[in-house]
């Protein structure tokens, strides 16, 4: 396919664009809102869409979203792609996986401050985001923030894969 084509297409496709969702909050944290997104899955069991998208606070430097050293996973869920969307969390500043839902097998607390850029483990390998049930592994990058400076290089940060379970 050429790119004018596709340039075509793609335009035509979205000029009937609509506004799923808005998403964005403040808590003691401060302001944060939608900074990534992920995939979107089809939760068999339920016959839901689940979409764990990546927040972000301001960076206290730049004033822009997306300060990697305090990232977060909340949840959206639906009926049908199409929606209507809705957050799976219950309270407004409550997070789908965020640093303070981290612990190591101990039980001790994770060293990591963020979680940033999740992936659900599937058991599969096809092009269908399907998992069976709200039962899951969650593969994300992380590191340790506390010690980061504010004026810190975003190539250089030391993030490491990990993987939440929530059962």
């Amino acid at each position: 396919m050429k790119f004018k084509n596709f340039m075509r297409y793609a335009l035509f496709f979205f000029s009937d664009e609509k506004k799923l969702f808005t998403v964005q909050g403040e808590d003691e944290k401060g302001p944060w809102r939608l900074f990534e997104a992920s995939h979107t899955y089809y939760v068999k069991k339920a016959g839901k869409y689940l979409a764990p998208l990546e927040g972000a606070y301001r960076h206290p430097l730049t004033k822009k979203y997306g300060d990697a050293r305090d990232r977060f996973i909340f949840a959206m869920i639906a009926d049908s792609q199409e929606g209507p969307w809705q957050r799976l969390e219950i309270e407004p500043n409550d997070f789908f996986a965020d640093a303070s839902h981290l612990f190591n097998k101990d039980g001790t607390r994770s060293k990591y401050t963020m979680v940033s850029h999740p992936e659900l483990i599937r058991s599969g390998y096809n092009q269908k985001l399907e998992i069976t049930d709200f039962h899951f592994q969650l593969l994300f990058q992380a590191f340790d923030g506390a010690n980061t400076p504010d004026n810190y290089n975003y190539n250089e940060l030391p993030c490491e894969l990990a993987v939440m379970k929530n059962f």
